[in-house]
């Protein structure tokens, strides 16, 4: 991101600004978008489909969807 030299009135909008900037510079990758539903992109491909699920299947039911959500939550934060 970029170097922060403002001043921020309370330690919250900074926060929010460095928020901003993680959010904003993340890099997504095809399993970020398979996970958040985004399954019509055409850069999700039957590999990596497999890909996260094998990783699924490696996890006891209850803890699936934690592992969806933090591949998806970089997509919805985004949106």
């Amino acid at each position: 991101g970029d170097v922060i030299e403002q001043e921020f009135e309370t330690p919250e909008s900074l926060a929010g600004e460095i928020d901003r900037q993680i959010h904003n510079n993340y890099k997504l990758y095809p399993i970020n978008l398979l996970a958040a539903g985004h399954e019509d992109s055409s850069i999700i491909t039957e590999a990596v489909k497999r890909h996260l699920a094998d990783k699924l299947d490696q996890l006891p039911e209850g803890a699936r969807p934690y592992l969806v959500a933090s591949y998806a939550n970089p997509v919805n934060n985004q949106e």
